[in-house]
């Protein structure tokens, strides 16, 4: 006890090391395991290097616009397009420098790059519709200053009841798309393919709505020069099928736009399951409170 105490070792590290010397002598003992070792798969400063340049190349070439951006504080932001992903950028990053005889490095490797040496190289959040009775609700909560208390708290439960009835709604919609998900990995179904109707015994999920205000050329933050010009525009309906998921979009172009009612949804919807129906029984769609 007393040379554990005086050593600081435990009971169990000194009755290895008298097993050691009662074995090896007065011989040192190697350490098996820890420490750092040399790592033959590390990157090179040419590998860094090359992530770097590809990725202010990449930016030069796809941001959006320079300059103070909303949202971000930083003022030297270069701002990527929504769709332009972590993995959408990697693969342009494989695609590039595949067959040139340089190393290519891992995903992980190149996420940390990217957030280390670019961090101000960032994409873009995917915009979605506004609930305007969210911000009608918040609205009158904030204009609730000079008011009576029951005026504000009639607000209040007014904004609180929308709000726990859109999660009901959420939660309804959750627990569809997880079960559609459960069925399509059943049965094996991996892509959107032509089947028989109603040739399969099951329950599938589908979303679909309408982008509003699409034009040609497409830029989401609508810079000041656009003002002065008439992009073309071009009406999208997307179905989706959320148990896979896969979408298939229905560009549409103003010169055969007709209107966005109830028979111009029907029509594209027998479209979709006429071509990309998996053949099941029963249908849950989602879609958005607009005319058709």
């Amino acid at each position: 006890m007393f040379m554990i105490f005086i050593s600081s070792i435990s009971k169990d590290r000194l009755s290895a090391l008298l097993q050691w010397y009662k074995q090896e002598g007065l011989t040192p003992k190697g350490k098996k395991t820890g420490g750092r070792k040399n790592n033959t798969n590390s990157l090179s400063m040419d590998d860094v290097k090359r992530v770097l340049m590809f990725l202010h190349s990449y930016a030069e070439n796809n941001a959006l616009l320079p300059g103070k951006v909303p949202g971000f504080k930083r003022d030297d932001v270069k701002l990527l397009p929504s769709s332009h992903t972590h993995v959408h950028v990697y693969t342009q990053y494989t695609l590039s420098f595949e067959g040139t005889g340089n190393r290519i490095v891992g995903q992980s490797s190149f996420r940390t790059l990217w957030k280390q040496l670019v961090p101000y190289i960032v994409t873009c959040r995917p915009m979605t519709d506004l609930c305007r009775t969210c911000q009608k609700n918040n609205t009158l909560i904030f204009r609730s200053a000079n008011i009576q208390e029951e005026d504000k708290s009639r607000r209040l439960f007014q904004a609180e009841e929308h709000i726990r009835k859109v999660q009901l709604e959420r939660s309804l919609y959750n627990e569809m798309v997880h079960q559609a998900k459960v069925t399509c990995h059943a049965t094996g179904i991996e892509e959107l393919h032509t089947r028989a109707p109603c040739s399969r015994t099951m329950t599938m999920h589908y979303s679909f709505d309408f982008a509003q205000q699409v034009h040609l050329p497409s830029n989401p933050l609508q810079p000041g020069p656009i003002n002065f010009l008439v992009p073309r525009k071009c009406g999208i309906l997307g179905v989706c099928c959320e148990g896979i998921p896969r979408q298939v979009n229905f560009p549409v172009d103003e010169a055969h736009s007709i209107s966005k009612g109830s028979n111009t949804v029907v029509s594209y919807l027998h479209f979709f399951f006429e071509r990309y129906g998996l053949g099941e029984t029963d249908l849950q769609l989602h879609c958005d409170n607009c005319s058709g």
